[in-house]
């Protein structure tokens, strides 16, 4: 399975990078819809069959129907219980949804059936760590490093896990070595170039981004984690051009325009940069940094009266996502 990274907020007026996937590839949408409708076709002519149904499931994980696949990979599993794959499947499409344990036991069944596939650890660690148990998925990519020394996705998926326990020179060396492995590893160089700016090494973390861009000029992230970069490099025309070309490629993220309307606030150009807040609060009225970060424009400018205001919704939104995690108080 491919590596998928993370998202990360850039807090008002200071520095902190986005970590993304890859735009979905839709190209062979079609193909995995034609591919679905010969299962279903083969499942008609034989209701027992498990292979018809872990396949079916497996092209509606690749087309994101994680609860088909679920229901599809269930179907599989009581046919024939030692089917690995349709473990696995399963496993994923539980992870995609947010449901970690259900899925770790799935992917942990997966290895117990075929304990010397890379893929089967490499996938329970991406489980893992998106759960939050870094120190487990580290334990399971260096089983599937051992397994598979040339495996480029694990070296990446290691180097994130890394970053996210803080070893920042692990990471990288990871990081490079997945790059070593796979020249054309996009994800890699982004990666890399999210910890080299964690480091303050600008230059090393721009130069990765240049490359990711190279390999793919619609990655939109990169734009815009290179216009923070260039913002750092006290470039403010080439990071204006880096956020202005994400948004042109993404206009739905509102990080993209709280990003921008920082650029803009440190040339003094308020108006812009309080336009570019309110588009980000219309994508995300939810997010109390927002207000916060327009609050401090409404300062600037004077206006004391729609400051007040959006530091009073800061602080309830704030306040609001606290109770939210603890109920119980």
């Amino acid at each position: 399975m491919k590596n998928f990274p993370f998202i990360l907020i850039w807090a008002v007026f200071s520095g902190n990078l986005m970590a993304q996937k890859l735009p979905v590839d839709t190209s062979n949408f079609q193909y995995l819809r034609n591919r679905i409708k010969e299962q279903t076709l083969y499942i008609q002519g034989d209701s027992t069959n498990s292979v018809y149904y872990l396949g079916r499931g497996y092209y509606k994980l690749q087309l994101q129907d994680y609860k088909g696949c679920i229901e599809d990979e269930t179907t599989a599993i009581r046919l024939s219980p030692e089917s690995i794959n349709a473990y696995s499947n399963r496993g994923m499409a539980l992870c995609f949804m947010g449901n970690y344990e259900p899925a770790i036991r799935d992917l942990s069944m997966a290895i117990r059936l075929q304990p010397h596939d890379a893929m089967y650890y490499l996938n329970r660690a991406y489980a893992e760590d998106e759960y939050g148990q870094q120190k487990a998925a580290i334990a399971d990519l260096d089983k599937a490093i051992q397994l598979r020394p040339d495996y480029a996705k694990a070296f990446c998926n290691r180097g994130m896990a890394k970053k996210k326990s803080g070893d920042f020179p692990g990471s990288i060396l990871d990081y490079t070595r997945a790059i070593q492995l796979n020249p054309e590893y996009v994800e890699a160089y982004y990666d890399r170039g999210m910890t080299e700016d964690t480091l303050r090494d600008y230059k090393a973390s721009l130069a990765d981004y240049n490359k990711a861009l190279e390999l793919a000029p619609g990655f939109s992230p990169a734009y815009a984690n290179r216009g923070i970069v260039r913002r750092e490099l006290k470039d403010p025309d080439g990071a204006l051009a880096d956020l202005n070309k994400a948004i042109e490629i993404d206009a739905n993220l509102p990080n993209y325009y709280m990003n921008r309307a920082l650029l803009y606030a440190d040339r003094k150009k308020y108006a812009e940069a309080i336009e570019d807040y309110n588009q980000a609060i219309r994508l995300d009225p939810g997010n109390p940094a927002l207000y916060k970060g327009r609050s401090n424009l409404y300062t600037v400018t004077g206006d004391t009266e729609k400051a007040k205001n959006d530091a009073r919704k800061a602080t309830e939104l704030t306040n609001a996502t606290s109770r939210a995690g603890h109920p119980g108080k």
